[in-house]
């Protein structure tokens, strides 16, 4: 029996047609070789007509498309989540001939072991544009965390399809916790809540961080104020439960008092807006009392009322903030460097605490607040809309006075 080539090998090792196949954007997966994506369009797992509740998602394309632009106000997810789609959509349409209806379990294996190994032909330099003909999808093969966060996203693809009526079931969920293949839904599952703070771990958090605040020499004010903006971060974050993409678009303007006619109690809400959608959420005492500290600490401007300044301001202070937004990578690093900081403090006391700290990101704050609104017994509906989240119609918000209260009062019971 003759000895197969060592590129023979490959394409045996990841399911590769014996004729290479150029890598495409999934965008043009319709027009090419060998075709199955419209083919095998409603597979086994395909919704009967009408379920879907994106009435004018009648293929794959459409889906896909509807997905990312639910993240239209988020375009660096968006960017990663549509890299994630364009790797697995095109390995799916030309080495699986299979449509996202046909996707089984073995499939998700089989993709897995692919990106350990991606076909040569798919790698090279992948900086240029998506639409050259000198694109790739990958530089290499995948490390273990970069695999693990590809099936994350796409795993988070297939439940929004499942939740929209798109799809019947979930290939990611596997019914059986002993099933005879890796369990990566199950893993991945166990891995992701360990960036998830319980109420007192959040607290201690905070306070350690504090505490290395106000041990920085006021005459320091560059650290001072990078480290109270860190400080303010993980806090606002934890308590509004917005996204990292969010909070350096906001401006105190955006925050508003509300006065009930028949109580007259006041609260406080904020407008969140995006390219496509503006939304209102609740903003309790803690948001606040933070957001009042953070700005004091650096002489800022407290009024919100056709108030410009953003509320992440740079370590300089106010001066020309307007003209200087900050980007969600700031707020990204500043979390970072508040959990090394935190790590370094508590480690020779409580190293596993430290440890668990390791994983947090802003992201981590978001199911923070979503973990504890639920543990505290606030609705769904109520989390839903403070955290924007609603998947099935992303123009239904808060939907009256009543409604509004409801959150607010929810929120009030957080104060982290």
């Amino acid at each position: 029996m003759a000895r197969r080539s060592s590129d023979e090998n490959q394409r045996a090792n990841t399911g590769a047609p014996a004729v290479a196949v150029k890598p495409l954007p999934f965008e043009d997966l319709a027009e090419a070789p060998p075709c199955a994506y419209e083919k095998e369009q409603r597979g086994y797992n395909r919704a009967p007509s009408g379920m879907c509740k994106l009435g004018d998602a009648l293929t794959d394309m459409d889906a896909l498309i509807a997905w990312l632009r639910t993240y239209d106000d988020a375009p660096r997810t968006q960017r990663a989540y549509r890299k994630e789609l364009d790797r697995f959509c095109g390995w799916l349409t030309i080495f699986q001939r299979k449509g996202l209806a046909s996707v089984r379990t073995e499939d998700i294996e089989a993709y897995d072991e692919f990106l350990t190994a991606p076909h040569p032909d798919w790698c090279g330099k992948r900086y240029g544009r998506r639409s050259t003909a000198d694109w790739h999808p990958f530089e290499g093969p995948l490390s273990e965390r970069s695999r693990t966060y590809a099936r994350k996203v796409i795993g988070v693809f297939f439940g929004w399809l499942v939740a929209i009526g798109y799809l019947v079931r979930d290939p990611f969920v596997v019914s059986h916790p002993y099933h005879g293949q890796k369990n990566h839904a199950v893993r991945n599952q166990a891995a992701s809540t360990t960036s998830v703070l319980t109420l007192s771990a959040f607290r201690r958090f905070a306070n350690v961080l504090q505490k290395h605040v106000d041990s920085i020499d006021p005459s320091d004010r560059w650290k001072k104020a990078k480290a109270e903006r860190e400080l303010f971060t993980l806090r606002f974050l934890a308590n509004t439960g917005l996204c990292r993409d969010e909070l350096p678009r906001v401006c105190l303007r955006d925050i508003r008092l509300h006065e009930n006619r028949l109580t007259g109690a006041q609260s406080w809400t904020m407008k969140i807006g995006g390219k496509n959608i503006t939304r209102i959420i609740a903003v309790n005492e803690a948001a606040l009392s933070a957001l009042q500290r953070y700005r004091r600490a650096l002489g800022a401007s407290e009024h919100f009322i056709g108030n410009e300044s953003p509320l992440l301001l740079p370590v300089w202070g106010e001066q020309g903030a307007h003209r200087h937004f900050l980007t969600d990578q700031i707020v990204y690093d500043d979390v970072r460097a508040a959990v090394k900081i935190a790590q370094q403090m508590i480690a020779p006391t409580d190293p596993s605490f430290a440890l668990l700290l390791g994983n947090v990101t802003p992201h981590s704050f978001r199911h923070t607040c979503a973990k504890i609104l639920e543990e505290l017994g606030v609705k769904p509906r109520m989390i839903q809309l403070q955290l924007g989240t609603e998947l099935f119609d992303t123009t239904r918000f808060i939907e009256s006075a009543a409604e509004l209260t409801e959150l607010v009062e929810a929120m009030a019971s957080l104060q982290i």
